[in-house]
C-alpha cells in the first residue's frame, strides 16, 4: 500500500509503464545518409558504439565534408572581413585625429578672422567720414584760435617778430590744411 504522510490509501499502486515508442519507418527515398545504407549490421553497431570510429566516419561523408568546407571558407571569410574592419578602423580612428587637429586648426583661424572683423569695424567707426569731418573741423578750429591768439600777443607786444611769424605761419598752414581735407570730405 502507498502512504502519503503517514496516511495509507490502503489501495495497492502498480508500476506505470512506458508506452513503447512509435517505429517511424524509413523510406528508401528518405536517406539522409546513404553510406549507412551499404553498411553492415555489425560495421554499424561498432559505430554506434565508438565515438571515435563514428566521428572518423561522419568526416569522410562527402555531404559533411561539403558543409565543413563550406564552414572553414565562412570563418576564413569572416576573418578576412574582421581584419579589414580592423584595419578601416585604425584609418577611421587616424582620420578622425587628423579631421579633431583640422577642426581645431579652422577654429584659431576663424577667431583671427572674427578679430579681424572687429579690428576693422571698430577702425571704420573711428575713420568713417562723419568722425574725419569732426576731427577736422575741431583742428582747424583749434589752428585757427591758435593764430588769432598769435596775432593778438604780437599786436600786443608779448612776442617779437621771429617767433611770431614761424608759429604764425605753421598755424594758419596747418588750418587751411584741415580745412581743405574737410573740404575734400563733403565732396
Amino acid at each position: 500500500t502507498m502512504s502519503l504522510f503517514g496516511y495509507g490509501w490502503g489501495q495497492p499502486v502498480a508500476p506505470a509503464v512506458q508506452p513503447p515508442s512509435p517505429i517511424v519507418p524509413v523510406s528508401p527515398n528518405h536517406n539522409a545518409f546513404p553510406e549507412l545504407s551499404e553498411m553492415s549490421l555489425s560495421r554499424l553497431q561498432r559505430l554506434n558504439q565508438d565515438s571515435t570510429a563514428l566521428d572518423e566516419f561522419v568526416l569522410t561523408v562527402p555531404s559533411v565534408r561539403e558543409k565543413k568546407h563550406k564552414m572553414e571558407e565562412l570563418k576564413s571569410s569572416n576573418e578576412g572581413l574582421a581584419k579589414a574592419n580592423l584595419e578601416k578602423g585604425n584609418k577611421v580612428e587616424s582620420l578622425q585625429e587628423e579631421v579633431a587637429t583640422l577642426a581645431g586648426e579652422v577654429q584659431l583661424c576663424q577667431d583671427r578672422v572674427q578679430k579681424m572683423i572687429e579690428r576693422r569695424r571698430k577702425i571704420s567707426e573711428c575713420n568713417s567720414t562723419q568722425v574725419l569731418k569732426a576731427k577736422l573741423s575741431r583742428a582747424f578750429m583749434e589752428h585757427d584760435n591758435a593764430s588769432r591768439a598769435l596775432e593778438t600777443a604780437y599786436f600786443v607786444g608779448d612776442q617779437d617778430w621771429k617767433v611770431f611769424s614761424a608759429s604764425y605761419i605753421k598755424s594758419r598752414i596747418e588750418y587751411h590744411q584741415c580745412r581743405e581735407l574737410h573740404e575734400r570730405l563733403d565732396h
